[in-house]
């Protein structure tokens, strides 16, 4: 019995890395990113506690961030310049 094709298969299989949760993953930075500005600006004068829940938040998402993107820097771009080095040669100037 064969496989139906299925949406979504070429993403996936022998030899190649399902990387489907990264769009869910920059999602979750941009939504979390996009409403700091909104957050530091909700702080009244003088708030030093909620300043606080803010600015610890606020360095949770930028640590995660930064953790994120050195494992991107780590496992995910050697392997695609491997593979495709022609396709990411412009991206990498």
């Amino acid at each position: 019995m064969t496989k139906k094709a299925m949406p979504g298969d070429a993403l996936h299989g022998p030899g190649l890395t399902d990387v489907r949760d990264m769009v869910m993953a920059h999602d979750a930075f941009r939504r979390a990113l996009r409403s700091s500005a909104s957050l530091v600006s909700a702080v009244n004068d003088g708030d030093r506690k909620r300043a606080g829940v803010v600015a610890d938040h606020l360095e949770l998402m930028l640590g995660l961030l930064v953790h994120h993107h050195e494992g991107e820097d780590a496992l995910l771009w050697p392997m695609l310049l491997q593979r495709v080095p022609e396709e990411l040669a412009p991206l990498m100037r």
